[in-house]
């Protein structure tokens, strides 16, 4: 288990939670969801969470503390870019409970160059990038985007 990475949010409230608005400030808006609890929309700091989300991936567990509240366990479920300029446009946030198994695909990473590839001038075709796993959050291995 990798150490879990802090990120802080703050709840968005009707008269300042359009998009647009959150995004021109230099944040990104986000919900946070999961079993037993209720969904909140927040909006986070978006430099601050392209730092993380370069360290995290999508398969480290954060510390997400909304406002002042205690830092909840949370995996990043979904992140929306721009087709076009690929900035991030919006994140799902999923709370999870760290006695209970969860179910999530962990993006594979091929690492080095087969002699066929390197010598015999060959090409790695991957079948598959990602893989299905099931185990309680902090087992959960590390895999950046």
């Amino acid at each position: 288990m990798g150490k879990s990475i802090p990120l802080k949010a703050l709840l968005r409230a009707k008269e300042n939670g359009k998009p647009k608005a959150i995004r021109m400030q230099g944040q990104i808006p986000a919900v946070l969801y999961g079993k037993k609890t209720e969904s909140k929309s927040i909006k986070i700091d978006a430099a601050e969470f392209e730092k993380v989300y370069g360290q995290a991936g999508e398969s480290a567990l954060l510390d997400l503390t909304i406002d002042s509240d205690k830092p909840a366990k949370v995996l990043v479920y979904a992140v929306q870019r721009d087709p076009v300029k690929g900035r991030i446009l919006s994140v799902d946030f999923y709370k999870v409970d760290m006695k209970q198994k969860i179910t999530t695909e962990i993006p594979l990473n091929f690492i080095g160059e087969s002699k066929a590839v390197n010598e015999m001038k060959g090409v790695l075709v991957k079948s598959i990038d990602e893989i299905e796993v099931e185990c309680l959050p902090g087992n959960l291995v590390q895999s950046k985007p």
